[in-house]
């Protein structure tokens, strides 16, 4: 028999030997309705305009450059993905960016690892942290607990070796957070979030001109409160790794020429989280008699002035910040009484198998930038 290439039944007996030639009409002629159907979609697709990209803009080297102009390895989040996922603390969207890893012992990660380097830990004397973190241009290095994502309009990271701009904080990468600057208009908004283990959240904008169309101002707030998962079984309460933080935000811009812009920043931050996350038996009931803390209060202020000259923009970054943090936990996660009437009692070896401790990390951060640039008006010169 000679096959046609056009023979239904000769198709299906190549196919599948057991279909019936009926079935198989009814099954090409469906086949024929779905390419069509698909072909016309195709069609009205493409007679459709095609969509505009709304441009990525990177801000943390010396130009702000297009993010497909980028000569570094870079991811950025914008305001609308930080709103989609909840985010509340910075730790919530590095998992969305590639070869950067988190790690914190406490309530907090906030530690950095951009391909495999950087600080993973804070239990000896605080070594260089390798990736940088910059709020707003201030230098928050190693202290991330303090990065909250309230009104923050962009985050960048940067994959790979940033020194030559940004230092030796960030030779393996950088992580760069803007807020969102004043706006000419006025604009408000007000934020209440609450849910399961005691989460409560408010948070408050407000910004607009200062009596004067060339000075402008905002003011941000935010406070989150969380009773946390643990339950502490020895002192009988469930907030022993709470958090408690809090974040004040307020900026002021001058246009005090059409060459020239004065930029204040100032920041002050309260975090007072617990820390009592271990227990023995691995499950979320603890039993340490003295439970830890992970806080850090933060004060910065930073000033930039720019002048747009004829061949060069001159810019000055000023920039101060001072923080001091605790950083305690039970190193037993137990009490003195935890071998009463067990293998472990002292009554049966005559000595105690027990040890009680506590190890405590009080740091003092001051950090102080000053940078002054002089930027061409093409980047060709």
């Amino acid at each position: 028999m000679t096959i046609s290439l056009l023979d239904p039944n000769s198709i299906a007996q190549s196919a599948v030997h057991t279909q019936e030639p009926r079935k198989v009409h009814s099954k090409i002629a469906v086949a024929i309705a779905l390419t069509l159907g698909t072909a016309s979609a195709f069609a009205q697709t493409d007679a459709r305009p095609p969509a505009t990209l709304e441009e990525v803009v990177v801000t943390a080297e010396l130009r702000e450059t297009n993010l497909l102009e980028q000569t570094s390895s870079t991811s950025v989040v914008d305001a609308q993905t930080i709103q989609r996922r909840a985010a509340v603390h910075l730790e919530n969207i590095l998992a969305i960016t590639p070869n950067v890893n988190i790690s914190g012992g406490s309530s907090r990660a906030r530690f950095y690892q951009v391909r495999g380097i950087g600080e993973r830990s804070q239990f000896v004397e605080p070594l260089n942290p390798s990736v940088g973190l910059l709020v707003d241009d201030m230098d928050f290095s190693g202290l991330g607990t303090a990065a909250t994502l309230f009104d923050i309009d962009q985050v960048e990271v940067l994959r790979g070796p940033q020194g030559t701009l940004h230092g030796a904080n960030a030779l393996a990468g950088l992580i760069n957070m803007r807020s969102n600057a004043p706006s000419e208009d006025f604009t408000a908004r007000f934020q209440a979030t609450a849910g399961d283990y005691g989460r409560r959240e408010l948070g408050a904008v407000v910004s607009g001109p200062l009596g004067s169309p060339s000075v402008l101002g905002r003011l941000a707030a935010f406070q989150h409160q969380s009773d946390g998962f643990i339950e502490n079984g020895f002192l009988g309460v469930d907030d022993t790794n709470n958090r408690d933080e809090t974040v004040v935000r307020g900026k002021l811009r001058w246009f005090a020429s059409e060459d020239d812009q004065l930029d204040l920043t100032m920041v002050y931050a309260d975090v007072d989280n617990g820390y009592d996350a271990f227990s023995l038996d691995n499950t979320r009931t603890t039993l340490s008699d003295e439970p830890g803390r992970d806080a850090q209060e933060s004060n910065a202020i930073g000033l930039k002035y720019s002048h747009a000259g004829s061949s060069f923009t001159t810019e000055i970054y000023a920039n101060l910040a001072n923080t001091d943090s605790e950083y305690s936990y039970d190193e037993d996660w137990s009490h003195p009484g935890i071998c009463e009437g067990t293998a472990c009692d002292s009554a049966l070896w005559g000595f105690d198998w027990f040890y009680s401790s506590v190890d405590q990390y009080l740091r003092d951060n001051r950090n102080t930038s000053l940078d002054l640039r002089w930027l061409s008006q093409s980047e060709s010169t």
